[in-house]
């Protein structure tokens, strides 16, 4: 007889739902009349230790970001203040450049999550969030049980 291992935590499919697929994007977060709002493509990985998320955001500074956590919510957007290069006296023909804005909503399973350790880096045009799961959130690997 062989056993299947079952994981002693199962996430909540709320978890799945909200964290995984939907990410709860801000219902006003739509284009306004002077800038274009993205969301830009998103990962979101699963591994022993952590949860990442990683954003495509090429063309970005990392002070170009704000990212902030409240309460089970993690917030990252980006809102790029207008600037012209344009000379004195100097106008667009055609202007297809557009400074753009966005906010992603991750909602966070504050159980299964260290939020003090929650960090980010950006790197080739790649934002990458790390949150670190709690011991107990942690895949246990299958073991042997002997019989008495």
């Amino acid at each position: 007889m062989k056993l299947i291992h079952h994981p002693t935590l199962r996430l909540d499919p709320l978890f799945y739902d909200d964290f995984l697929t939907k990410n709860n994007l801000k219902p006003d977060a739509r284009p306004t009349s002077d800038k274009a709002s993205i969301f830009p493509a998103a990962n979101i990985i699963s591994n022993h230790d952590d949860f990442r998320i990683e954003m495509a955001v090429p063309g970005l500074r990392k002070h170009d970001f704000t990212i902030k956590l409240e309460n089970d919510l993690l917030l990252v957007s980006s809102s790029q203040q207008e600037t012209s290069g344009l000379q004195a006296g100097s106008k667009y023909v055609k202007q297809e450049f557009q400074q753009v804005s966005f906010e992603w909503r991750f909602r966070l399973p504050k159980a299964l999550i260290v939020p003090n350790d929650i960090r980010a880096e950006y790197h080739d045009g790649i934002l990458q969030i790390t949150i670190p799961k709690k011991e107990e959130a942690k895949e246990l690997p299958p073991r042997q049980i002997e019989i008495n």
